[in-house]
């Protein structure tokens, strides 16, 4: 298990590092308003993805174990080129983004969805480590090419960022291939007969699984969009940064919840779930904690070397988000939980109830505080997140979240803290 986790928590490292890297060159090369657009590209596409995810690798690990079948894959992918095709229709027609990007959205939408379902046989065999390397290849290959177009041309569009990205999902969707390979060697093959009941299966599954990651999608980035609607687009730019920053924790997180996940998945022992739920929620915890103390160390004029000096505001926008990633951390976890026993409505009802509070929050004090209400209500949204989840955590297994009881003086303070810290802006 250790060895798993060490695996992915360092593979998950190295690729923010190098999107780290992406969004500096960015910065620097296209400035603060070529970061907002590509923070509201990324955006949009997250958000895609959760939809082509109905039918995506969820689905596929869950069901796979169940009843093993290349008819999953084959959904999954068929999905994906549906989407693709009707995302190119609609953004042309009522776009997120500037109308002259949706083809590139749909390209990469492709791209990225194949790849991912056919990965996902790396987790079914819990081969925790090619699959962290596959999606490593990525990022990396982003930025290679981001380098190479910038020493070609001496200068960076966001039209040569967009090429960068549909040339490093090629290869990572070349090398997804391999993925399904391995399942013909097995002697795997489409039965067309149960390809109905396969559809219906992976419908019910994920649905309400995808629901509340699509849900939870517009929560982390539908600050962006607010922003660039009542402030501007350097705005959304400035922000993104600083989310990406602050959000560097959760790496954390993610790489527990990954391997947390892959161990739920092959047992239904009530009592172990408990038990092992308790060890990744404790450890989630106290390591994000410490990565928390950390960021915070890091000094403002710190982010303005990096950056360049639209971007000054970085640090104090991390400190309002401090908050947000702390519980959101912790709601992975637990997130992670929910799916892995079935309890998907728990989640949608969750990242439901949190992204409302976000979102009303969001319209009413981004008009009048920017970036700054951007990251407090994105901290109270997560925080109505995470205290459903303890809800049903208490009923079902009767654990906390932080692997001891809560005690509400921590929220007090911290509200008191952004309280003071608000009315000093």
């Amino acid at each position: 298990m250790f060895n798993k986790i060490v695996s992915t928590f360092v593979t998950k490292v190295l690729t923010a590092i190098i999107n780290l890297v992406v969004a500096v060159l960015i910065s620097r090369w296209a400035g603060a308003e070529g970061k907002g657009i590509q923070g509201l590209f990324i955006a949009t596409l997250g958000m895609i993805l959760t939809l082509t995810g109905i039918f995506g690798p969820i689905s596929i690990t869950y069901l796979f174990n169940k009843k093993p079948s290349l008819n999953f894959v084959f959904i999954s992918n068929l999905w994906a080129i549906v989407i693709s095709l009707i995302i190119f229709l609609v953004l042309k027609a009522v776009p997120l983004i500037p109308v002259q990007y949706v083809p590139y959205l749909a390209v990469i939408t492709f791209l990225a969805s194949i790849a991912t379902n056919n990965l996902s046989v790396f987790l079914i065999k819990e081969r925790i480590t090619k699959y962290n390397l596959a999606l490593f290849s990525q990022p990396l290959f982003n930025v290679f090419f981001i380098v190479g177009f910038f020493l070609y041309k001496n200068s960076l569009s966001i039209e040569d960022y967009l090429y960068s990205m549909m040339i490093s999902y090629c290869v990572l969707f070349i090398y997804s291939l391999s993925g399904i390979r391995s399942l013909v060697k097995e002697k795997l093959s489409l039965n067309l007969a149960q390809l109905n009941s396969d559809v219906k299966s992976m419908f019910r599954y994920g649905i309400l699984n995808q629901l509340a990651t699509i849900v939870q999608m517009i929560s982390f980035r539908g600050s962006y969009f607010i922003l660039d609607k009542y402030v501007s687009i350097n705005d959304v730019g400035i922000y993104s940064n600083a989310v990406s920053i602050a959000e560097s924790v959760w790496l954390i997180s993610r790489s527990f919840s990954l391997v947390f996940y892959a161990r739920m998945i092959n047992t239904s022992s009530e009592s172990y779930h408990k038990r092992i739920y308790k060890r990744f929620s404790s450890m989630t915890f106290w390591f994000q904690i410490l990565a928390l103390a950390v960021l915070i160390s890091i000094p403002a004029s710190f982010y303005i070397q990096l950056f360049g000096d639209e971007f000054s505001e970085i640090k104090s926008i991390i400190i309002y988000l401090i908050p947000a990633i702390l519980f959101f951390g912790q709601a992975l976890i637990s997130g992670h939980y929910f799916s892995g026993t079935g309890k998907h409505h728990i989640n949608l009802l969750s990242n439901s109830i949190g992204m409302i509070i976000l979102i009303c929050l969001s319209l009413i004090l981004i008009p009048l505080h920017s970036v700054y209400g951007a990251a407090i209500a994105t901290g109270f949204g997560f925080l109505g997140l995470l205290l459903v989840q303890y809800f049903f955590l208490r009923r079902y297994i009767n654990v906390s979240l932080f692997g001891k009881r809560i005690d509400s003086g921590w929220v007090k303070a911290w509200i008191r803290s952004i309280r003071g810290a608000y009315i000093e802006k």
